[in-house]
């Protein structure tokens, strides 16, 4: 999956639409297909987090290097995980609290009626 996520970020900064056929272009022969959808798909719907994610990694790799006693590398998918509950946090999060708020002041409402 990150052979996939690379290649469509690389096509993506040289200008093209990464697509399925591309992207098979250039990985080695007998890669599944299956994997590169699901890899793009992964890609498309969130194209800033893998960017991130790649640098991140970047970032990691570069520190671990410097370091004495750096941590064990962290993969490409951990990363993108790790993005995305960073962005669940930061936009969702509030609003299901919001929501939560809105539900007790409706129950509240209903109380005071009965």
């Amino acid at each position: 999956m990150e052979d996939v996520i690379r290649i469509a970020q690389q096509l993506n900064k040289a200008g093209q639409k990464p697509t399925v056929a591309l992207v098979k272009a250039k990985l080695s022969p007998g890669y599944p297909l299956p994997k590169i959808i699901a890899a793009l798909k992964n890609w498309q719907s969130h194209p800033d987090l893998t960017e991130q994610a790649e640098e991140n990694k970047a970032s990691i790799d570069s520190d671990q290097t410097s370091a004495t006693a750096a941590p064990a590398p962290i993969s490409v998918d951990q990363l993108i995980k790790l993005q995305i509950s960073q962005y669940i946090e930061q936009q969702v999060t509030p609003q299901i609290t919001e929501l939560q708020q809105q539900i007790a002041d409706l129950k509240a409402q209903l109380a005071a009626k009965e």
